[in-house]
């Protein structure tokens, strides 16, 4: 394997196809690291991931309006219905302008489907992949040539909005308790944390949860073990609070349904949020 510091001009092409899967932020880096001026792209996706493909060509037109787009509806265990769509797009592609292919999205089957049908058609193809472990670009290497990698972990970065709306999210417009403080929150958390490392207050916590409806702090009569999350909770949210007063401050909204969804496990990707900002900056993570 050839390591290289930059992608090599070559590389980037006139029409690129991008195979649509769940996640779409492979595909948003592929475009970005190999597009070229009024690059075309054709985006192959399913019926399920149309939303997804619409999403990330909204995105990339957001950043570079210039380009153009092809959405292909395709079966994703259909090879020749694959190879048919490939190669019809081809014909419209004039010889002498370059073609790639990026493999990192949708499923194997269709990887290895859409591989075969442009190799096939345009055996000038430019094949790439993106590895998650490595965060590198891999370039596969042609007529037995030994493949090429570039580390792109700092020449695509993604925000926090771009990310969500390629997902199809939006920013959570509810509203939360005027006395909320992250530190609070993590105060909750992690007194939960300790409980569940616990085994003895891990199985008192288990049946306080299960109960429905959750309406009450746990009754330390029944369940003694709880009284640091009682404590925690009654010093931040009043000394009278339940389970509604709870889900408000954490801005949940006033059904219990949802604070006990949180206390089930809600508040696990909190705690591993805190984890990451604690290491992000030893660990590069942005």
């Amino acid at each position: 394997m050839i390591t290289l510091e930059n992608i090599p001009n070559e590389c980037k092409t006139d029409h690129l196809f991008l195979l649509v899967g769940a996640n779409p932020l492979p595909n948003f880096v592929a475009a970005l690291l190999l597009r070229k001026l009024g690059s075309t792209f054709y985006l192959l996706q399913t019926q399920q991931t149309l939303a997804i493909a619409e999403n990330l060509r909204d995105r990339i037109l957001g950043r570079y309006p210039e380009h153009k787009f092809e959405l292909k509806q395709v079966d994703t265990a259909d090879g020749e219905a694959i190879r048919a769509v490939i190669t019809d797009q081809l014909r419209h592609i004039p010889p002498r302008a370059s073609v790639g292919l990026n493999y990192t999205g949708g499923t194997k089957t269709m990887a290895v489907h859409a591989y075969r049908a442009m190799e096939q058609a345009r055996s000038d193809t430019i094949f790439t992949y993106l590895d998650a472990q490595t965060l590198s670009l891999h370039i596969d290497g042609d007529s037995g040539e030994p493949g090429r990698s570039v580390s792109v972990s700092k020449l695509c970065n993604v925000d926090l909005e771009t990310l969500m709306k390629l997902h199809g999210y939006e920013r959570f417009q509810g509203k939360i308790s005027p006395n909320l403080t992250q530190q609070n929150r993590l105060e909750i958390v992690k007194t939960i944390v300790a409980l569940t490392i616990d085994i003895s207050s891990y199985v008192q916590w288990k049946e306080y949860i299960a109960q429905r409806p959750l309406e009450r702090l746990p009754d330390l009569s029944q369940w003694p073990l709880l009284s640091p999350f009682v404590q925690i909770v009654q010093s931040i949210c009043g000394a009278s609070a339940d389970t509604s007063q709870l889900s408000m401050f954490l801005g949940l909204g006033e059904k219990s349904s949802a604070c006990r969804s949180w206390l089930q496990g809600g508040w696990l990707e909190e705690y591993a949020l805190d984890a990451l900002n604690s290491v992000r900056k030893a660990c590069n993570l942005t």
